[in-house]
Formats: C-alpha cells, structure tokens, sequence
C-alpha cells in the first residue's frame, strides 16, 4: 500500500495514515488531524519516536531574486 491518507479500517475515525508499512496511530476525522490512543496494532519504538514527524507540512522557503538594477 502506497503511503498516504486511507479509510481507517477500524472505522473509529474517517482517516488513518498508512506509512507504507503498515498503520500508525494518525488519524483524520473532518480535515482535524490527531492520535489515536487505541491503536490498530501494537506499534514499535521506532514509530513511536516517529510520531509527529509524518504530519508535520514540509517547510519551503521562499526564494528570492536579487535583481540588478540598471543605471
């Protein structure tokens, strides 16, 4: 399964974030984003450490042109 936003197969919430490996405790409900405490399967230490990590928006940073100006 590709990573991304999914129908949550618990259905305790509309959404639930797949990282490509399996669920994580994400969940969306009404474009609010959250954590589940009760999760679908116990998860590892790993993506425990994770947490926060998936949700947050890629920062991009704003270019700017230095223009020459002309005599």
């Amino acid at each position: 399964m590709e990573p991304g936003w999914h129908p949550d197969p618990a259905r305790r919430h509309e959404l639930r974030w797949h990282d490509g490996e399996s669920w994580t405790v994400h969940v969306s409900d009404d474009g609010h984003h959250g954590v589940d405490a009760r999760t679908i399967e116990p998860i590892s230490v790993a993506q425990w450490g994770r947490l926060g990590q998936i949700d947050k928006p890629r920062v991009e940073t704003k270019r700017r042109w230095l223009r020459k100006r002309s005599k």
